[in-house]
C-alpha cells in the first residue's frame, strides 16, 4: 500500500526548497480547469481543443501542428486542474485528471519493460512525470485517485522513467529536463525501487551540462533566449538543490548561473519582452512584464551578489551575439547583433542580422519562431536567410556555421560590431536542417559593420565578395544580390528617388536611407505573400505568422565581385521626419585612402565617418587628422571656430589633430586580441 504520509512529507521538503511550482488559482487557471474538465486542452491564446477525456488520440492528429501534436502528452492541463482541486476540493477536477491519466495507462501499459510510443519524445516524458508525482500528494484524499490508482500511477512513473534512463536525449534542453526529472522524482519518491538510480544518473547528467552545454561566456548552446532562460532556471534549481541536500554533489556554480541571468536579461527588449533572436519570439509595442528581472534580482540577493543591473552594452563573444541599449528605460533605443555560432536545431540562417528598437517600439525585428511545423511554408521561411534583416544571393540560405570573426568595441555614447560571414549561400531547402541537401552552393563572403551613435544614428556597413562563376549559369555568373530589412506591422513609406524608406507610426519612427548602393538597385516591399513567402513575422497570439512589411535592396543582376553598401538608421520619436543630406566618397585600397559618409543637418554641422576596407587596417592620416584606429567618427559644428565637437576612434590608442577623442575599445567578455575565431 501507498504511503501516503510519505509522499506529502517529501513534497514539502521539495516545496521548501524549490518553492511552490503550481500556479495560484486565478480566474485564468480555474478556466483551464473548466476547459480540461469538459474535455478541453489550451492551445494558443483563447484556442481550446477537444480530445476528450476517454479513447483519446494521444497521437495529436486533431491539429496538423508540430505545436499542438506534443500537448496532449506533455499534460500541462494538469496543474490547473491539481491547483483548482486544491483550492476548491471540487471532486470533478480529480475525476478529469484520473480519466486523463487513466486513458494515457490504457494507451500505453505501465511494465516495467515500458516502451516509449513513436509518437512520443523525452522531452514530453520529462515534463509530465513531475505533474504525475503532484497529482498523487494533492489528489491523495480523492476518492477517483484511491489506492489502487495510485499504485497503477507509480507504476507507469516507474516505467517511463526506466526507459528514459537507458534512452537520454543526447543535447540541449531535452536531455537536461530529462535529467531534472531524475533527480525531483528521487526526491519526490524516495522509497521507488529505481531512485538512488535515477538520483545518481540525473546528478551526473546535470553535471556534464555544466560542461558541455553551457559556453564559456554563460550562453546556453542553443543560443536562443527563451530556451536559455528555462536552462537558467533549471540551474538555479539545482544550486538550491546542492544546498540543502549537499549528498547529491551537483556542480553548477552561482557565477554560471549569475552570467546566465546576464544573458537573459540582455536578451529583452525596453518594453520587457524577449527580442527575436533564432526560436525566440517578443512582443514590438506596447509595455509588458519583464519576467527575467525579479528572478535575476532574487537570485542576486540570495547569493550576496549586488543587486544592480548589468553593464548596457551586454557582448557574448563565444555566442557570437551582442544586445546594445543606451538605458534601462521603456523607452531606451535597443540594438542586437546577430553572428550566432550555430544553436542547432533552434538556429536560424541569420547570421549578421540585427535589430532595432525604439522609443517603445521595434522597428526592425527578427522574424522569430512563426511555426515550428515545418510543412507549413512559414516554418522554414522563419529560419531562412532572406526572413532576417541581413544580406543574401539569389535569396538563398547561408549554411549551418559559424562567423569566421566577430569583434565588438564601445565607449561611452558608442557601439561598434564587426562580423564575416564566408559559407556561402545554398539554393537548397532548410527546416530544422538542410533534409533534402544543400544543392550546388555559391561562394561569397558577407563582412557587416555596424556603428552606433547613442541618440543619433546608426550606420550599416555591408561588404560582400564572390568569385568568378563561369560556365554554371545565370544563378551564378550573375547572382541577384539582396539587402533585406524586416520592419514590424505598419505603414511604410518609400522615397525610390531619395533611396529612402520612412515607417509611419504615431509613436516611434525610422528613417532609413541606402546612402551607397550599385546603380541598377532597386527598392522593392513585400508583405504577406506567398510562394514563396515574404513579409511575415511571429503573431504573438497563435503559432502562426502575420504580415509585416519587408523592405529589399535588390541589384539583379549583380555583375560585380566586390561591393560595398551603407546604409543609414535613423529612429526618431513622433512624426517631424530627421532632415539631412549624405554622401558617400568611396575609399581607394590601392592608395590607402578610406571610404568617407558624410551627413549633413540643416543647421550647418556636419557628421563624418571614415573606416577602411573589412575595417582590417589602421587609417592613419586621414583628411586632417592621424589615428590607428579602425573607424574615424568627428562630429563638426557649422562654426567652424568651434572646432570638432565630438570625436571617437574604434580600436584606437591615439587620434592626432582633432582635440580630445572618445577610443572605442574591445566590449567587455572580449579578449584583448579583438578577432575571436570560433572552432
Amino acid at each position: 500500500m501507498i504511503d501516503r504520509e510519505l509522499l506529502v512529507a517529501c513534497a514539502r521538503q521539495y516545496a521548501a526548497v524549490l518553492g511552490d511550482s503550481l500556479p495560484a488559482c486565478n480566474e485564468k487557471i480555474r478556466a483551464e480547469a473548466e476547459h480540461a474538465v469538459n474535455g478541453e486542452i489550451h492551445y494558443t491564446d483563447g484556442q481550446y481543443v477537444s480530445i476528450g477525456r476517454a479513447d483519446i488520440d494521444w497521437t495529436g492528429n486533431q491539429i496538423q501542428e508540430h505545436v499542438w501534436k506534443e500537448r496532449p502528452k506533455r499534460f500541462l492541463y494538469f496543474p490547473p486542474l491539481i491547483s483548482a482541486y486544491r483550492e476548491t476540493g471540487d471532486e470533478r477536477y480529480a475525476e478529469a485528471a484520473r480519466d486523463y491519466l487513466a486513458d494515457w495507462i490504457r494507451a500505453n501499459p505501465s511494465a516495467p519493460d515500458w516502451i516509449m510510443p513513436s509518437h512520443d519524445n523525452g522531452l514530453n516524458l520529462g515534463i509530465r512525470i513531475p505533474f504525475f508525482a503532484q497529482a498523487l500528494v494533492i489528489f491523495a484524499a480523492s476518492p477517483a485517485w484511491n489506492d489502487e490508482f495510485a499504485e497503477q500511477v507509480l507504476a507507469d512513473i516507474d516505467g517511463e522513467l526506466r526507459y528514459i534512463g537507458g534512452h537520454l536525449s543526447p543535447k540541449g534542453n531535452f536531455r537536461m529536463k530529462q535529467a531534472m526529472t531524475l533527480i525531483e522524482i528521487a526526491l519526490r519518491l524516495p522509497f521507488m525501487p529505481a531512485a538512488g538510480d535515477w538520483r545518481k544518473q540525473g546528478v551526473a547528467v546535470m553535471n556534464d551540462a555544466v560542461r558541455r552545454q553551457v559556453l564559456p561566456d554563460g550562453v546556453h548552446v542553443e543560443c536562443t533566449a527563451g530556451y536559455h532562460t528555462w536552462m537558467t532556471r533549471l540551474f538555479a534549481d539545482c544550486i538550491k538543490l546542492q544546498k540543502t541536500f549537499p549528498e547529491l554533489g551537483l556542480t553548477p556554480t552561482v557565477e554560471m548561473v549569475a552570467s546566465m541571468w546576464d544573458y537573459s536579461l540582455a536578451s529583452t527588449r525596453p518594453n520587457g519582452s524577449f527580442c527575436g533572436v533564432f526560436d525566440s519570439e517578443g512582443d514590438w509595442e506596447g509595455s509588458h512584464e519583464n519576467t527575467v528581472l525579479s528572478p535575476r534580482a532574487e537570485f542576486r540577493r540570495a547569493h550576496d551578489l549586488p543587486d544592480t543591473l548589468p553593464p548596457t552594452h551586454q557582448v557574448f563573444p563565444v555566442a557570437g551575439q551582442a544586445f546594445l541599449r543606451d538605458g534601462w528605460e521603456e523607452d531606451a533605443t535597443y540594438l542586437t547583433f546577430d553572428a550566432t555560432r550555430w544553436g542547432s536545431a533552434h538556429g536560424h540562417l541569420s547570421r549578421n542580422a540585427i535589430q532595432l528598437h525604439a522609443f517603445g517600439r521595434t522597428l526592425l525585428m527578427d522574424p522569430g519562431r512563426i511555426s515550428y511545423e515545418m510543412s507549413n511554408p512559414l516554418g522554414p521561411y522563419a529560419k531562412s536567410t532572406r526572413a532576417h534583416t541581413t544580406l543574401n544571393l539569389n535569396g538563398w540560405n547561408q549554411f549551418t556555421t559559424n562567423p569566421d570573426e566577430f569583434r565588438a568595441f564601445h565607449a561611452p555614447g558608442f557601439d561598434c560590431m564587426s562580423s564575416r560571414y564566408t559559407g556561402g549561400y545554398w539554393p537548397g531547402p532548410f527546416g530544422w536542417w538542410f533534409y533534402e541537401g544543400l544543392g550546388q552552393g555559391l561562394a561569397a563572403t558577407h563582412t557587416r559593420h555596424l556603428f552606433w551613435v547613442h541618440g543619433r544614428w546608426a550606420v550599416v556597413i555591408d561588404e560582400v565578395t564572390r568569385w568568378n562563376e563561369a560556365g554554371r549559369g545565370v544563378d551564378y555568373e550573375s547572382p541577384s544580390l539582396e539587402l533585406n530589412w524586416q520592419f514590424s506591422p505598419g505603414t511604410l513609406e518609400i522615397d525610390a528617388a531619395q533611396r529612402r524608406v520612412l515607417t509611419r507610426n504615431a509613436d516611434a519612427n525610422l528613417l532609413l536611407c541606402f546612402a551607397q548602393a550599385p546603380d541598377n538597385a532597386e527598392i522593392e516591399m513585400h508583405e504577406g505573400e506567398e510562394n514563396p513567402s515574404r513579409g511575415w513575422i511571429w503573431d504573438n497570439t497563435r503559432f502562426a505568422g502575420i504580415p509585416a512589411p519587408q523592405v529589399s535592396l535588390v541589384c539583379h543582376p549583380w555583375k560585380g565581385h566586390v561591393e560595398t553598401l551603407v546604409s543609414l538608421l535613423v529612429p526618431y520619436r513622433g512624426t517631424a521626419v530627421p532632415e539631412f543630406e549624405t554622401e558617400v566618397i568611396p575609399g581607394d585600397v590601392q592608395r590607402g585612402l578610406a571610404a568617407r559618409l558624410i551627413i549633413s543637418w540643416p543647421d550647418g554641422s556636419r557628421e563624418t565617418v571614415s573606416w577602411t576596407p573589412g575595417l582590417d587596417t589602421m587609417l592613419g592620416r586621414c583628411e586632417d587628422a592621424d589615428t590607428d584606429g579602425l573607424l574615424l567618427y568627428r562630429r563638426d559644428d557649422a562654426d567652424a571656430a568651434s572646432g570638432t565637437a565630438v570625436v571617437a576612434a574604434v580600436d584606437a590608442s591615439y587620434v592626432n589633430g582633432l582635440g580630445e577623442a572618445a577610443l572605442l575599445l574591445p566590449a567587455d567578455g572580449q579578449q584583448k586580441c579583438w578577432t575571436k575565431k570560433f572552432d
